[in-house]
Parts: structure tokens; C-alpha cells; sequence
């Protein structure tokens, strides 16, 4: 379903690997060698720019940005593994390989409905700096007709979805879209200004930049690439998660920060002592890039480093071995033509199946449904279950420590305990 995200690329970039090994281990383990591997690309853009010394230390100073890491341990999302593609495609741009272009476009396009903008955004870089001001035309105008298809006629066509409340005090009252974003920006730039003018928005913005000694920001030509980071979290009101470095949003930034540094470096080696300024910014960068990991990143240290909405522990307990065998045990009792409903954290271990369903939102009238008790709080997920039990007549199968696996139309003596364990009344 396309209402939410179009993630086209979902076809040929990674479920290929999940149907050999269908499971949220498979996707998170290709999400972070995608994400690590992107280092590579990155090195071969920059080499075309600096030195490959400089080169070799822009690609570590990406694989130790906090930024990076937080996303990669929340979950997997589709933001991340694009971040390749981007820089693969920058490469083609200096590289003058029309055809590794053209594919990398594309790629990039069908991974995500909103990363167009940023395309868009490089291709005005191009035309304006003369670079390859053809090239920045076709990609400006094949970026914004992408989008505009993409966004306002394919995607509503297949329903309406909950993302565009993340700008909701922009919007006029009774009003929606983009569109009516702009015209509040234009009317009242005060107001504007002062969504902007919030703290955690600033030190968002210190974590992103300052590990990079905010050198993408150094000449506007090439602090104009930023713009899509801008608009696709600082802009949001009321939606913590755009502005935060422990979820995937940094991925707006992330191919556009280490673009601009790389050509902020090589014009530091056309400037008076060129050589020296360079080296003493590289320098700076490694420094302030190390700092900024020790504290915030899951490389340097594992004390205090948060993904998504938890501090993540690098050990795994006996309890927790437990649940997981438990988790694997029920998922395995479930035929995998059935239609399964599951809570929040055990949907991405049953999902492999054509029918399946999270607790949060709705039911499903799902053949089993599988709880997990510590989860129930999540969202909508106790009233959605207490529906299934009204629509529908399921009976325990099977239970764990703190899972339950009810089958429709199933009876057992154990379903009365399990359901009053659960909170579920008749």
C-alpha cells in the first residue's frame, strides 16, 4: 500500500534477500551492511575531488557519524539503504558516467516518495554552479515531475495516511497539503520563524553539523543541498522523532551533508595555502567527528547510546534468549498461509506471509493472533484486541512467559485464564 510511503524499490533492493531468509534479522543485517558499505562509493566520489588520503578520512568520518547510528538500531526503514545510491550517484555525476546516473536516479527515486526533493535540490546545485548545468536541468525537472506524480496522484489514489499532521502548525485551519504549508510561510513568516526557533530544533542541528564543523554550510551554493534535511525535519512541529538523531529522518541529511563536505574541501585547495587549510579542516573534522561518536554513537562506546526510542543494551540476557525462543516457538505453530495479527514487536518476526496484520491499528479478523502482554499499552492494541474477541471467537493454542497464540475457532480450558491474564473482558 503506497498511501503511506512508495517504496517501489522495496521490489528489487531487498525483498530478494528477505525471501531467501524471511525474517527481521535479514533486514536489519542487509541494512547496516548497505549503510556500512556506503563508505565505498563515498571514497570513490571524493577521491574525484581531494586526495585519497582526504578521501579515505571523509569515509571514516561518515562510518563513525552518530547520526548514522542511531537509525540503523531503531529499526529497519527505508531511508537508510538509499544513502548507497546517493553517493554512488555523485560519483557518476564527476565521473561523467551518464549511465551510472541515470540508474542511480532511478534507484533513488524508487525508494522513497519524498527523496526526489533532494535531487531536485542537486540538480539546481548543478545548473546554478555550472558544473553540469544540463545535467542539473534534466535531473530539477525529471525530480520535481516524479514527485508531483508521485506524491499527489498515485498516492492519494491508494488512500490517506497520518504524515502530513508532522507540519500540522503550518497548516490553516481546514486546510492541507503542501501547498497550504508555502502559503503560511509567505502570510505570516514571523510565526514561521518562531516553529523554528525551538531548542530541541537547535541542538538537533548542532548534532548534525557540528561533527562536520558545519563546512557543508560554508558557501551557500553548497549549503542550498542541505535543503531537503531542512524541510523534511526542522519544519515539522509537534513530532519529536524528525528531530532527533536516534531516528531514520537523519537520513534526509546524511548524502547531502557529506556532498558538501567533500566540495567545501576541495575548495579550500584552490584558496591561498590551499594544501595547509585543508589538512588543518580534515584534522579538525577527525576531532570533532571522534567526540561527537565517543558520546552519541555506537561505535567508540556502548554506555549511553539511544536508537529510536530506547537506549540500546549490546548484551543479550538468559531472559531475553528465553523470549526470543519463545517468540520463534509460536511464530513456528502458525501455518504460514494463515492470516496472523500480532503486537507492535513480534509483527516484523511472523510477517512473512501474505495476510498480516498489526494489533496496534486493526485486527484483521486474522486466523491467529499472536500477544504479546507487555505490549498492549502500545497505540490501539488493547482495544483492537478486545474487537477481535467480540468479532470473532479465538481460543489459546499456545503460551510463553509473556506470549500468547490465539486460533480462531479453536477451544481449550487454558483461553478463560489467558484472556483475563491479558485484561480481555467477555
Amino acid at each position: 500500500m503506497i498511501s503511506g510511503h512508495a517504496i517501489y524499490g522495496m521490489l528489487f533492493l531487498w525483498l530478494p534477500f528477505f525471501a531467501i531468509s524471511p525474517g527481521a534479522e535479514s533486514l536489519l543485517i542487509y541494512q547496516s551492511t548497505i549503510a556500512g558499505m556506503a563508505a565505498i562509493p563515498l571514497f570513490l566520489f571524493a577521491a574525484t575531488q581531494v586526495p585519497r588520503w582526504s578521501a579515505a578520512l571523509v569515509a571514516f568520518a561518515y562510518l563513525l557519524y552518530a547520526p548514522l547510528h542511531g537509525p540503523n538500531f531503531y529499526d529497519f526503514h527505508e531511508l537508510l539503504p538509499p544513502i548507497f545510491f546517493h553517493f554512488f550517484l555523485y560519483y557518476g555525476i564527476a565521473t561523467r558516467r551518464n549511465w551510472l546516473v541515470f540508474a542511480m536516479t532511478f534507484v533513488v527515486f524508487s525508494c522513497r516518495e519524498d527523496i526526489p526533493i533532494g535531487v531536485a535540490v542537486l540538480g539546481v546545485y548543478l545548473l546554478l554552479t555550472g558544473v553540469r548545468p544540463r545535467l542539473g536541468l534534466g535531473l530539477g525537472v525529471v525530480s520535481v515531475a516524479w514527485f508531483v506524480i508521485d506524491k499527489f496522484v498515485l498516492m492519494p489514489m491508494a488512500g490517506k495516511w497520518w504524515f502530513a499532521r508532522i507540519y500540522e502548525d503550518l497548516l490553516p485551519p481546514g486546510e492541507s497539503g503542501y501547498g497550504a504549508i508555502v502559503q503560511t510561510i509567505l502570510i505570516n513568516p514571523v510565526y514561521f520563524l518562531g516553529t523554528l526557533f525551538k531548542e530541541a530544533k537547535l541542538v538537533y542541528g548542532l548534532h548534525m553539523l557540528t561533527p562536520l564543523l558545519f563546512l557543508p554550510l560554508r558557501r551557500w551554493s553548497v549549503a542550498i543541498l542541505a535543503s531537503s534535511g531542512f524541510f523534511f525535519t526542522l519544519m515539522t512541529t509537534g513530532y519529536a522523532p524528525t528531530i532527533s538523531i536516534a531516528f531514520h529522518y537523519t537520513a534526509h541529511w546524511i548524502p547531502y551533508l557529506f556532498l558538501g563536505l567533500v566540495l567545501i574541501l576541495r575548495t579550500l585547495s584552490s584558496e591561498p595555502l590551499g594544501k595547509a587549510r585543508r589538512r588543518a579542516a580534515l584534522g579538525a573534522l577527525a576531532l570533532a567527528t571522534l567526540s561527537h561518536s565517543y558520546i552519541f554513537g555506537a561505535v567508540l562506546q556502548r554506555s549511553t547510546f539511544t536508537g529510536g526510542f530506547a537506549k540500546i543494551e549490546f548484551h543479550i540476557t538468559d531472559a531475553e534468549k528465553r523470549r526470543y525462543q519463545e517468540l520463534r516457538r509460536l511464530g513456528a505453530m502458525v501455518p504460514r498461509e494463515a492470516s496472523l495479527a500480532a503486537t507492535e514487536r513480534e509483527s516484523p518476526h511472523v510477517a512473512a506471509r501474505l495476510d498480516a496484520y498489526a494489533l496496534r491499528d486493526h485486527h484483521g479478523e486474522a486466523d491467529y493472533l499472536l500477544i504479546n502482554k507487555q505490549q498492549l499499552s502500545f497505540g490501539n492494541t488493547r482495544r483492537t484486541i478486545q474487537d477481535a474477541f467480540k468479532v470473532a471467537n479465538y481460543g489459546l493454542l499456545a503460551s510463553g512467559d509473556v506470549f500468547y497464540l490465539f486460533k480462531k475457532n479453536h477451544s481449550s480450558p487454558e483461553t478463560e485464564g489467558a484472556r483475563a491474564a491479558l485484561g480481555i473482558t467477555p
